[in-house]
């Protein structure tokens, strides 16, 4: 813990320090000297700024790693409820077609052909609203 308060009071003397400095130019320096002054300050904090452990590295390296890999295994599963909608909706369509192009015009008038129609209907949107709704988390 030593460590620690030393070099938080070795940063707030340097902040303090450049911070009289940037004080006391204020008026006479030039913007050229403020940013020689601060980039010298920004090049001695890169220099004495503490590298990570191997064993931190590695272990958010195999963090990201996993969550690459979970995404690219999500991806076909988001595509999927997508494509099986679509071919419901194309499988309907073509249904409704046939039914249409078999059945008599003079049946439609008929309410038991209606009824048997809006059914068919009926079974193959009701999967299709299914994936639709359930498909969104």
């Amino acid at each position: 813990m030593t460590g620690r308060r030393a070099d938080d009071e070795t940063t707030r003397r340097r902040a303090d320090e450049t911070t009289r400095l940037c004080a006391s130019r204020f008026g006479e320096a030039s913007e050229q000297e403020l940013e020689e002054a601060l980039r010298r300050e920004f090049l001695r904090a890169c220099e004495e700024a503490p590298l990570p452990s191997a064993g931190l590295v590695w272990w958010r390296a195999s963090i990201r790693a996993r969550a690459e890999a979970a995404r690219k295994a999500e991806q076909p599963l988001t595509v999927a409820p997508a494509i099986a909608g679509a071919a419901m909706l194309g499988a309907g369509a073509g249904i409704a077609g046939f039914i249409w192009r078999v059945i008599p015009a003079a049946a439609w008038s008929d309410p038991l052909v209606l009824g048997m129609f809006a059914a068919a209907v009926g079974l193959v949107l009701a999967p299709l609203a299914l994936v639709l709704a359930l498909s969104r988390e």
